[in-house]
């Protein structure tokens, strides 16, 4: 009952069954060693540590992109904000948004982030305008 026949399926769920589709225009990929060959005792492991790895390994680049993002996330969430800003030089922002961030005059972009109203567009506007003001403050 799925997209698999079950032979199939039982085939795939065993990481020694695994195998990578190797392109015909780079054969160098067919003279990679396998996990196997790199890792001493692979077969050895039990099946559910050897899918962890396959699995992390398959991953990897993705995970790592998603920390650097989180850390700079955490990096933007703690900026400070100019107290002497004035929101309406930012064009991009809409009426709605300058007005609320006027009103509230968040000391973070973290804080800024959680006021109703502001979207992500308007996030990265107040950012980029905030470093493009630093960058030009600090060349006087």
């Amino acid at each position: 009952m799925g997209f698999l026949r079950d032979n199939v399926w039982d085939g795939a769920r065993d990481p020694e069954n695994i195998q990578v589709a190797k392109p015909r225009t780079q054969p160098q990929w067919a003279m990679r060693p396998s996990v196997s060959d790199l890792v001493s005792g692979w077969a050895d492991l039990p099946v559910g540590i050897r899918r962890r790895v396959i699995t992390e390994a398959m991953y990897h680049g993705y995970l790592k992109q998603q920390r650097m993002e989180v850390s700079s996330f955490k990096r933007d969430e703690n900026m400070r904000l100019p107290t002497d800003i004035d929101y309406s030089q930012i064009r991009v922002l809409s009426r709605e948004e300058v007005d609320k961030l006027s009103l509230v005059r968040p000391d973070t972009f973290g804080a800024a982030k959680r006021i109703d109203g502001i979207t992500p567009g308007g996030i990265l506007a107040l950012l980029r305008y905030v470093q493009r003001q630093g960058s030009s403050s600090a060349a006087q």
